[in-house]
């Protein structure tokens, strides 16, 4: 018979069986929700084009830390960071949502150590910000914002990792909240 305090280590599922577990779910989740692709999709599409596009026209540079930067730059490092923090507040609804209705307990109760949570659940939230940093710099692009790649790409990748930290954090403040609205 097996204790309660040594279950998670009896039914132990791998890591990959584990990661797959969590993106398979994670993936089921978001598939189900159309309006929230469709958000994805579009938001640094319009965002860029209401804010830089529309405002950029008026607003022709803006003085950051002592320097003048182009406005429509200033703008789509800003909606990267939009991006980043809308992931930070997408990860706190899905654990809260797995909390509530008991599918937290589930899953680390069938061998998902905590660290496959974060990690599993992560990877589906990583290649939608990846998506997501592509449409805004295709469009970004197409009107004339110049990015230097490799400074891009750090930024992609501090993104990622950084995420990671968001999304423990995220996991960890939604085991102390009840619901959502909280």
């Amino acid at each position: 018979m097996i204790k309660a305090e040594n279950f998670r280590q009896a039914s132990h599922m791998g890591f990959f069986s584990a990661i797959k577990f969590m993106v398979l779910v994670k993936f089921n989740a978001y598939k189900t929700s159309i309006a929230q692709m469709i958000r994805q999709i579009f938001s640094p599409i319009l965002y860029f084009i209401f804010l830089a596009q529309g405002l950029g026209a008026l607003i022709p540079t803006v003085t950051f830390m002592g320097e003048k930067v182009n406005y429509k730059t200033y703008v789509f490092l800003g909606i990267f960071a939009y991006i980043l923090v809308t992931a930070f507040s997408e990860s706190i609804y899905r654990t809260t949502v797995d909390k509530r209705y008991g599918l937290l307990a589930l899953k680390l109760q069938g061998g998902i150590k905590p660290f496959y949570y974060v990690f599993g659940g992560g990877i589906f939230m990583e290649i939608s910000i990846l998506i997501q940093c592509l449409i805004l710099l295709a469009v970004a692009m197409l009107f004339g914002v110049r990015v230097s790649f490799p400074l891009y790409l750090l930024g992609i990748l501090f993104a990622i990792i950084s995420m990671y930290f968001w999304r423990s954090l995220a996991v960890l403040i939604s085991i102390g909240i009840k619901d959502y609205r909280t």
